[in-house]
């Protein structure tokens, strides 16, 4: 999936994609009426480690 080749944790090398349940989402920090930003993870599926995370919309976190 994507670029990742290896979980650095135990070598895996099949991942699959999550988002954290409830209030997990990002805010910019200069703009107060935004609803912010979902937060993917890409997550190793043998042993559970977050290889890495990024917002679904990053065009909410530009300044303007």
């Amino acid at each position: 999936m994507r670029n990742e080749e290896c979980c650095p944790e135990c070598g895996g090398t099949k991942f699959g994609e999550g988002k954290s349940h409830g209030e997990a989402r990002v805010y910019p920090m200069k703009k107060m009426l935004t609803l912010g930003s979902d937060v993917t993870h890409v997550i190793c599926i043998t042993c559970g480690f977050i290889l890495k995370s990024f917002v679904k919309e990053p065009h909410k976190f530009e300044d303007k």
